[in-house]
């Protein structure tokens, strides 16, 4: 779908510029699944993809991770263990009959 733009970009810069240049596209999601998939191990990398992921979700870009990815996510962003166990699912009684009633 972007071949063609990419290739006449990567020429005019060639001609314009006199440099080879390597170039990619996508679309918006492409990129956010890119962002997931960072190692952000510094802190200054975590700022800048946490902006990027703001300023798409502003306009109306966003992705969602099933909670079974919680424990990944909670690592690439630095959450503290002791934070994580606040975020696990708690199970619900099986039965309305077993839970407290005050009358």
């Amino acid at each position: 779908m972007f071949e063609g733009a990419v290739a006449r970009f990567v020429a005019e810069i060639h001609r314009n510029r006199g440099v080879e240049i390597q170039a990619a596209a996508g679309d918006w999601t492409d990129l956010l699944r890119a962002l997931d998939n960072l190692d952000l191990s510094a802190i200054t990398d975590r700022r800048i993809v946490l902006d990027i992921r703001q300023a798409l979700d502003l306009f109306g870009y966003a992705t969602f991770s099933p909670m079974s990815e919680l424990g990944r996510l909670a690592a690439d962003y630095a959450i503290a263990d002791a934070s994580i166990g606040s975020l696990r699912w708690h199970e619900r009684p099986k039965a309305l009959g077993s839970l407290p009633i005050d009358r």
